[in-house]
């Protein structure tokens, strides 16, 4: 019995110190791509255990731009999936809204200068493959 229990612990200190390897060694392959480039980049990482994690950066804060605009679509579409909402569901862009979004970057804008009702499918392509600023903050609404 003692030797089961010595090989257990043995093991379980072995796995612990392969995951701190492995973590290691991803962080240092991270870190020599980031010291090519002139960029200020942040990453993380989490993976299937609570203390599976790797953090480049994770204090500071960080832009995420136009990357949002994937993981809104992924929380629309899981609303889809729980029946909250319909991907053939319309939205309205109206006047206010165009207006509002003369200076930024909206596909959506220009091809419905005057407005129209729209699927969620139709904005949810516009913001995802085109960027449209227009269709994200609608679908944040």
């Amino acid at each position: 019995m003692k030797h089961i229990i010595l090989s257990i612990l043995l093991f379980s200190v072995y796995s612990t110190e392969s995951k701190a390897q492995s973590i290691n060694s991803l962080r240092d392959s991270i870190y020599a791509v980031l010291n090519t480039k002139t960029a200020f980049v942040g990453v993380a990482i989490q993976g299937m255990y609570a203390n599976d994690t790797l953090s480049i950066n994770g204090d500071k804060h960080l832009p995420m731009q136009s990357v949002f605009k994937f993981h809104l679509a992924l929380a629309v579409l899981n609303q889809v999936d729980k029946d909250r909402l319909r991907i053939d569901d319309t939205l309205v862009i109206n006047k206010e809204m165009l207006s509002n979004y003369a200076h930024l970057w909206s596909p959506l804008r220009k091809k419905y200068p005057n407005g129209a009702e729209l699927s969620i499918q139709e904005v949810l392509y516009n913001t995802v493959a085109w960027s449209d600023n227009l269709g994200c903050d609608m679908l944040i609404e």
